[in-house]
């Protein structure tokens, strides 16, 4: 980041992100240095914004970055998009209350997402932890409704 102006912050209680993105109200690329929850917690407050933002992969599954980053080194992720301009993705409202980008779970797999850090294990063999302690107790549930999808609903990433 050598020659580069730019600020840290680090998110310290539920709504700070929301409170650092409307302290900027120029343009502002943000880099969301965390996992696939927190990388989340970010989108909620960019949605119709002019900002931008780049997922740094520090969580356990990291699947946003998986599928959108040929490499997952956070070096060259990092390197590779700051010079690089800002594309923009779709977002999907679910619920008409929050919105996900390009991955979107439920069922058993939120279910594993959402215990995944109650097993204490090392980040990879986390999830299979969570997979093998879940699976066998996973109560199916009836899905009701569809998601609205606009077409009109943009985010702005990298």
């Amino acid at each position: 980041m050598e020659g580069r102006d730019y600020e840290i912050y680090f998110s310290e209680y539920k709504g700070h992100v929301k409170e650092i993105v409307k302290n900027h109200p120029e343009k502002t690329r943000f880099y969301s240095v965390g996992g696939d929850g927190f990388f989340n917690q970010v989108i909620q407050n960019l949605v119709y914004t002019n900002h931008g933002v780049v997922c740094l992969p520090f969580g356990t599954g990291n699947d946003f970055s998986r599928a959108i980053h040929r490499q997952m080194s956070p070096e060259a992720i990092l390197k590779a998009t700051l010079d690089q301009p800002a594309i923009p993705i779709d977002t999907i409202l679910v619920n008409d209350e929050r919105y996900c980008v390009n991955v979107g779970c439920f069922g058993l797999d939120a279910l594993m997402a959402n215990t995944v850090h109650d097993v204490k294990a090392l980040k990879s063999a986390a999830y299979v932890a969570s997979i093998l302690r879940n699976i066998s107790r996973y109560k199916f549930a009836k899905v009701a409704g569809a998601s609205k999808f606009h077409p009109n609903q943009r985010s702005t990433t990298v």
